[in-house]
């Protein structure tokens, strides 16, 4: 009986043995795969930070170009308005001076 002891002790602890040589083995080749993924990824993030710097940097220039274009727009509607501000008031004088003379050349030929 204490052979069969022995040898089903034997097995469970060759068993054992034999999980952790697996087990070492997978850990081995899980550290292997893992420093390969760092060794690819880090160049990748290094280009993506770059593409990243420069797409700001587009963007900045993108933000310049929209403020000029709304201090144009200010520009151009005051300018606008100055203009119409200048022209309407003598065109007003000349309506209303037409409007005049046209109400007395009317009364002068209904007077006679």
């Amino acid at each position: 009986m204490q052979v069969a002891y022995f040898l089903l002790w034997l097995v469970i602890t060759l068993a054992v043995a034999y999980a952790f040589v697996q087990l070492g083995l997978l850990l081995a080749q899980l550290r292997k795969r893992s420093d390969e993924v760092i060794n690819e990824l880090l160049p990748l993030m290094k280009n993506l930070n770059e593409t990243l710097e420069d797409v700001n940097t587009e963007l900045d220039r993108v933000n310049t170009v929209i403020e000029r274009v709304e201090q144009l727009s200010e520009k151009v509607t005051h300018a606008v308005a100055v203009v119409r501000e200048v022209l309407s008031s003598p065109l007003g004088k000349v309506a209303g001076f037409t409007s005049g003379a046209r109400a007395a050349i009317d009364a002068f030929i209904k007077g006679k």
